[in-house]
């Protein structure tokens, strides 16, 4: 209920370990999935870890309580924003928020000794491999846009070894070090279509009108993320 409950839409979401579930136009892991990213990270309580793509803060929740520090961040403000509030009222005290990309990792807090990439990649991105500890572990699902394999990365002396574990489907990860961010493009597409049927409204008359007004408000929304910074 904490981080699922989406009080724009009055829904309530009902947990399912199979079932991915919206937020804000992204996606929350199933259950089941998530409880792979931590088998596979094989946390001891000890570590430092580097959560990319808060997302709800349910996973961030659960990297709480296994490690000791979790330092997560997430590119969408809203969605950051929610996470903390639920956070708090959970009063997990040993997570710090931050809005931004999360391909460049947060190097203030590095070096970790895991980090987990909620989102998929073309590629491991540089600046979170350098802030990986040695021995640290990588979890990330790597491939295209349309289907990737969740890949275990680990730093070793001479380099990393990686380990496919299974067939996943992610948003991508977008950022500097990972895809472009194709959402201003689809903008202006979007609003191309809300004025045509803009002209068409009008030409219906008044009833057609409140339907432009309809699509204005509609295709108008821009969840932009903010410049980088902390969530307190």
């Amino acid at each position: 209920f904490f981080f699922f409950n989406d009080t724009a839409t009055t829904e309530i979401y009902t947990l399912s370990l199979h079932d991915a579930l919206p937020i804000f136009g992204q996606t929350a892991s199933q259950p089941s999935l998530q409880a792979l990213y931590l088998e596979a990270l094989a946390l001891r309580g000890t570590e430092r870890v580097l959560e990319i793509g808060t997302g709800s803060g349910y996973q961030t929740a659960l990297l709480a309580h296994l490690a000791a520090n979790v330092y997560s961040v997430e590119r969408v403000r809203e969605l950051a924003l929610r996470a903390r509030a639920a956070l708090d009222r959970l009063r997990i005290p040993n997570v710090a928020l931050l809005v931004g990309d999360g391909t460049v990792g947060w190097s203030r807090y590095a070096p970790y000794d895991a980090i987990l990439v909620a989102a998929a990649a073309p590629a491991v991105p540089l600046p979170l491999l350098e802030q990986l500890a040695p021995g640290g572990r990588l979890l990330i699902p790597l491939g295209d846009r349309r289907a990737q394999r969740l890949t275990l990365v680990r730093k070793t002396e001479t380099g990393t070894e990686t380990e496919p574990l299974a067939g996943c489907v992610f948003v991508p990860l977008v950022g500097r070090f990972g895809w472009p961010d194709d959402a201003p493009a689809a903008r202006v597409l979007l609003r191309g279509a809300a004025r045509e049927h803009e002209r068409a409204a009008a030409r219906a008359g008044a009833q057609g009108h409140h339907a432009a007004e309809q699509l204005r408000l509609l295709f108008g929304r821009d969840r932009r993320s903010v410049g980088q910074h902390e969530v307190a």
